[in-house]
């Protein structure tokens, strides 16, 4: 289990890829990397399990999903 500190560090770099605005890629990718380091290393090091590290990691990949889904809005799509 992510100790306190960790869990707080990367529940809130989810919330700010969610306060980002859509067309923010850049932004939004460092803090999903820097969360996703954060599972890595605590893996490695044995602070969490690889059930815990796919469970931790779906909330990665549904900020982004999230992002991929406010972006394909009709009213910010720029291309036909």
């Amino acid at each position: 289990m992510l100790n306190e500190q960790a869990a707080a560090f990367f529940a809130d770099r989810i919330k700010k890829v969610a306060s980002l605005a859509p067309t923010d890629l850049v932004a939004a990718e460092a803090e999903l990397g820097v969360a996703s380091g954060l599972l890595s290393y605590a893996l490695f090091s044995g602070d969490i399990s690889f059930t815990e590290h796919a469970l931790l990691s779906r909330h990665i990949k549904q900020a982004r999903n999230d992002r991929v889904k406010l972006l394909c809005e009709p009213e910010l799509r720029v291309c036909a």
